[in-house]
C-alpha cells in the first residue's frame, strides 16, 4: 500500500484552532504549514474552510483531536493471545469498565509500549467517548470539507510529539479550562488524570498550580503502588502557557520534578514562508504536531472515529478502488483497440499499394505490347491437354512457372476444369507479384485474374511475401468435351528463379 506523504493535524481548544501540516521528506519530517486561528464571528467549520482554501492545502490524511477530559481512559492487563481472541477480551473489559454501554460510545484500544512486571501479559489502553461528542466533531469537519481519517484524544497526540524516549516522561497539557496529566513510555500513554481550572479563583491565587503539582505527585504514587516500572523523573509542558518560564519554574518547585516546555519541532525541517503564525512558542502546537505525526505513521493509534463512519470510509475506499480498476481496464482496452486499428490500417494500406502496382503493370503491358506474356498456340494446346487429363497437373504447374517473372516461387496449385485455377507461392516483393498477375492476365486463357492476398512473413524479415492468385477459365464454344473433374491442391516443390 502507498504511504501518505502529507498529514494535517487539527487541534481545537475553545475559540482557537491550531493547525499543523507535515510532509515526509528524506531527512524525516518537514513542517509545511503551522497556524493558529481565532474564530471571532465565524464558526469552526467556516474558519477551517476559509483557511484551507487560502493556504491551498490538499492534505493526504486528516486527524482531529478530541479533549482529553471528554474521554474515558482505562489501562488493563490482559494475557497474550491471538488478535481475534485479544479483541474479544478487550471488548469484555470495556463493557465492564466503561461508564456507558458500548453502543452509546465511540471506542477503541491500543497496546502500550510500557514494560509490565508480570510475564505473559499485555498492557492495553481502552479509550471511549460519547457518540454525540464524536459525531459532532466529525460533522464539524465534514462541513469544512475535511473528512477525518482519524479522531483521537489530545494527550495521546502530545505524547506522540514528545518522541520515543527510552525513559518515561510526564506530559502536562495546559488548557484554559483543564490540565491533563499523562505519563508516557516510548510515545504510548500509560496513565492519565485531569485537573479542572477554576479561572475566577485559581488564577488570582495560583491555586491551580498547587492542584496540578498535587495531581502530579498523586499520579507518581499511584504508579509506584501498582509496581510499575515507568516512574517518570521529568515533565514536559505543552500548550499556550507552557512557554511561560515562571509557570514551569513554579511547578518544578511544587512537584519536586523538573518541568520544561516541549519542543515538538526539534529536528524537523521548516518552511518559514508558509507559516501563518508566530512560531516562537512551538509548545503551543505540540498536540497539532502529534496529530499530524499520527496521520503519517498511524502505529498504535487509538481511532475514536464512530463505527458507521469507518464503514462509510471503507465502502468509499472500495468503490474508489473499483472505479480506479475499471478506469485502468478501459484505458488498456482503448490502447489495444487503437493498436489493433493501426495494424489493420497498415495491412489495408499495403493491400491497396499492391493493387496499385498491379494496375500499373497491366497498363505498361498493354501500352508496350509485350510479347513475353502472350502464349503461343503450342502453349495453349498443352494447357488444354492438361485440362482434358491428357497430361499431368505437375506439367500445368511447370508451364505456368515458365511464364512467371524472376523472384516468384510457386508452391501449390489447385483447379476445377470448368471454373477456376488457384495458385499459391512466394514472392520477393509486391511489385514482382503484381507482374505475375499481369502476365497471367495476358495469356488469353482466363476471364479474370484476381490476387486473393499478399502477406509479408513476420517470422523472417527477408522471406518475402506469401500470395494466392485465382484465375477463372475462359468458356469457349466447341471446346474439348471433358467431364466435370476437380484437381486437388498439392505442395509440388517446383520453383522458378
Amino acid at each position: 500500500m502507498l504511504r501518505n506523504r502529507t498529514s494535517l493535524g487539527i487541534d481545537i481548544e475553545g475559540e482557537r484552532i491550531r493547525i499543523v501540516e507535515l510532509r515526509l521528506c528524506a531527512g524525516g519530517y518537514e513542517i509545511v504549514h503551522a497556524a493558529c486561528l481565532d474564530l471571532g464571528e465565524d464558526d469552526i467549520s467556516t474558519a477551517l474552510r476559509c483557511f484551507i482554501f487560502e493556504a491551498g492545502i490538499t492534505p493526504g490524511r486528516i486527524v482531529y483531536g478530541l479533549p482529553t477530559e471528554a474521554c474515558v481512559l482505562k489501562l488493563v492487563k490482559l494475557p497474550k493471545a491471538a488478535k481475534a481472541e485479544l479483541a474479544g477480551m478487550v471488548r469484555y473489559e470495556a463493557e465492564l469498565q466503561m461508564p456507558l454501554p458500548l453502543a452509546d460510545m465511540a471506542w477503541g484500544y491500543g497496546i502500550c509500549n510500557c514494560p509490565i512486571m508480570e510475564a505473559g501479559y499485555l498492557p492495553v489502553l481502552i479509550a471511549g467517548i460519547k457518540h454525540e461528542a464524536a459525531d459532532e466533531a466529525v460533522a464539524m469537519a465534514e462541513a469544512a470539507h475535511l473528512t477525518p481519517d482519524m479522531v483521537t484524544f489530545a494527550i495521546a497526540a502530545a505524547a506522540r510529539s514528545v518522541g520515543n524516549a527510552a525513559e518515561s516522561v510526564m506530559i502536562l497539557d495546559m488548557r484554559r479550562e483543564w490540565i491533563s496529566i499523562g505519563i508516557a513510555w516510548q510515545g504510548s500513554i500509560v496513565h492519565v488524570s485531569n485537573v479542572r481550572r477554576d479561572n475566577e479563583r485559581d488564577d488570582t491565587e495560583g491555586a491551580w498550580l498547587n492542584k496540578t503539582a498535587a495531581e502530579m505527585k498523586r499520579s507518581i504514587f499511584s504508579l509506584a503502588a501498582s509496581g510499575s516500572a515507568v516512574i517518570p523523573v521529568k515533565a514536559v509542558a505543552v500548550g499556550e502557557e507552557a512557554s511561560i518560564c515562571e509557570i514551569c519554574r513554579k511547578l518544578s518547585e511544587l512537584s519536586e520534578m523538573e518541568v520544561m516546555p516541549s519542543d515538538p519541532w526539534h529536528g524537523m525541517n521548516m518552511l518559514a514562508t508558509d507559516m501563518k503564525e508566530d512560531i516562537s512558542n512551538p509548545a503551543a502546537f505540540a498536540v497539532a504536531t502529534g496529530l499530524a505525526l499520527m496521520g503519517l505513521d498511524g502505529k498504535g493509534c487509538i481511532n475514536l472515529l464512530p463505527g458507521h463512519k469507518i464503514e462509510e470510509r471503507t465502502v468509499r475506499r472500495r468503490a474508489n478502488i473499483i472505479l480506479s480498476g475499471l478506469g485502468t481496464a478501459a484505458l488498456l482496452l482503448a490502447f489495444i483497440l487503437m493498436n489493433g486499428h493501426g495494424t489493420l490500417s497498415a495491412r489495408s494500406a499495403e493491400l491497396q499499394k499492391t493493387k496499385m502496382y498491379l494496375r500499373e503493370i497491366k497498363r505498361a503491358i498493354q501500352e508496350e505490347g509485350a510479347t513475353e506474356g502472350i502464349p503461343s498456340d503450342k502453349l495453349r494446346q498443352q494447357i488444354n491437354d492438361i485440362r482434358g487429363r491428357q497430361k499431368s497437373s505437375l506439367e500445368l504447374l511447370r508451364l505456368l512457372s515458365l511464364k512467371m517473372p524472376p523472384g516468384i516461387w510457386l508452391t501449390e496449385l489447385s483447379y476445377e476444369k470448368e471454373k477456376s485455377l488457384s495458385i499459391a507461392g512466394k514472392g520477393d516483393s509486391n511489385s514482382v507479384i503484381a507482374a505475375a498477375v499481369g502476365r497471367l492476365s495476358e495469356t488469353a486463357l482466363f476471364d479474370n485474374v484476381v490476387l486473393d492476398y499478399s502477406n509479408k512473413e513476420r517470422a523472417n524479415a527477408q522471406a518475402g511475401y506469401d500470395f494466392r492468385i485465382t484465375c477463372s477459365w475462359i468458356k469457349k464454344k466447341g471446346g474439348l468435351p471433358v467431364g466435370k473433374q476437380t484437381g486437388n491442391g498439392q505442395r509440388t516443390g517446383i520453383t522458378v528463379q
